[in-house]
């Protein structure tokens, strides 16, 4: 019999609701702070705002993980109506903690509803991709563990390249320290990010 999924994600994932196009899906907030004040996306917080605030303020701004609460909400509001929850994590080398959360829950539901967790290795639009290519599998009707074969595939053959402006960017996020963004911005380099499914770390490129 064809089991109901429910797939569990956060919000960085650089699609809109209508691209993803999917009601089985909840997908949480991570909280972001700047200068020591959190906010969450909304109406009045958009991703534009954050954005700007960011880039014209020169504020430090960070993600956090998306808390431990906030799963659980999510799947104590769900648990009764699915019979597996695939949770579609960014890469655990970018967010160490979310990985970590997502595991001790999978773990706090053991015998009540089973979850899979999903490293997806990647960030933003590189989640994005992943997720919308295990709502294909499963569309497709894929059994549940063809979609954990198949997405261990996916995972490692996707890649995705940022290309940023500068190192400020990288120093003001906390992905390095001060004395790297001074040295590069002397000699100007402009960095290249690449999260490539099949590597261990990210790679940054001048």
């Amino acid at each position: 019999m064809k089991k109901k999924i429910l797939i569990v994600t956060g919000d960085n994932l650089g699609l809109s609701n209508e691209q993803i196009g999917y009601n089985d899906i909840e997908i949480l907030k991570f909280p972001v702070i700047i200068d020591g004040e959190e906010f969450r996306e909304n109406e009045e917080h958009t991703a534009k705002y954050l954005m700007d605030r960011f880039k014209h303020e020169k504020v430090v701004a960070k993600t956090q993980a998306i808390t431990k609460t906030d799963l659980i909400n999510a799947i104590e509001k769900n648990k009764s109506s699915y019979d597996v929850i695939i949770h579609l994590t960014m890469s655990h080398k970018m967010s160490s903690a979310t990985f970590q959360i997502a595991e001790s829950v999978k773990k706090q539901y053991e015998g009540i509803i089973p979850i899979i967790n999903i490293d997806s290795k990647q960030v933003t639009s590189g989640v994005g991709a992943v997720l919308l290519r295990l709502i294909d599998l499963i569309e497709e009707n894929k059994g549940v563990e063809e979609i954990e074969n198949e997405m261990n595939l996916i995972v490692n053959n996707t890649f995705l390249f940022l290309a940023l402006p500068d190192l400020g960017f990288l120093y003001r996020g906390g992905r390095i320290g001060k004395a790297k963004s001074l040295l590069g911005s002397i000699i100007k380099i402009i960095p290249v990010v690449g999260l490539l499914g099949n590597e261990p770390e990210p790679i940054i490129i001048p």
